[in-house]
């Protein structure tokens, strides 16, 4: 009983926040607009954390 309330629980949560947004997705690929998005929005903060590995690696 407790194993089926879970997995009730989990494709409940699947079906709210995983499904709608594969859709998205797939939308995004057919427009061809997938890579914008996966490359137009980055955050700062990665880019200089990534920045500062490199180096850190260069310095090695």
């Amino acid at each position: 009983m407790i194993v089926v309330g879970i997995f009730k629980v989990l494709q409940g949560l699947s079906t709210v926040f995983l499904i709608p947004n594969l859709n998205r997705i797939v939308c995004h690929v057919q427009e061809g607009t997938l890579d914008f998005l996966s490359l137009g929005i980055t955050r700062y903060d990665f880019l200089v954390v990534l920045l500062l590995l490199m180096q850190e690696e260069k310095l090695v």
